[in-house]
């Protein structure tokens, strides 16, 4: 994806989930429901480039002959593949979508000639096919080789 944040690496969030009784005359706690809930990851990429470029302004952006991106009016957003690996210490871990959608999350701002210049990206992972979740998390293990 390009160079990224080293301040702001990976940021996580969830939408829905929210619990809600349900009840009956006779029986006032009779069950619970629970929204679907949607997670949602947050990258801030440095690099400027048609390929991050187009991940920000959609997928259906065109690129010129001479390079220049041209933002749509109706932008789509790009949907993918995903993964992110992350190191601590020897042992390696990731986070992996199956199905992404990778759309910008925030407007540009450059705010001052001291700091680096951002375009904030939003990864929602999405149910691919008849899966029944659409992010595993890879829990961090040394890896081992074999001679």
């Amino acid at each position: 994806m390009g160079h990224s944040s080293i301040d702001d690496i990976l940021s996580a969030a969830s939408e829905g989930g929210e619990r809600q009784v349900l009840s009956t005359l006779q029986v006032k706690n009779h069950r619970v429901f629970t929204t679907a809930r949607t997670d949602s990851f947050g990258i801030k990429l440095h690099q400027f480039d048609t390929d991050t470029l187009k991940l920000y302004y959609g997928s259906n952006a065109i690129v010129t002959a001479k390079g220049v991106v041209q933002v749509p009016n109706d932008p789509k957003p790009t949907e993918v593949a995903w993964l992110f690996i992350f190191e601590d210490g020897d042992a390696v871990g990731g986070v992996y979508a199956e199905k992404a959608s990778i759309f910008r999350s925030d407007d540009i701002a450059i705010s001052d000639t001291e700091s680096l210049a951002v375009l904030p990206l939003s990864v929602t992972p999405l149910q691919l096919d008849n899966n029944k979740h659409s992010l595993s998390w890879i829990p961090p293990k040394v890896p081992t080789t074999t001679p």
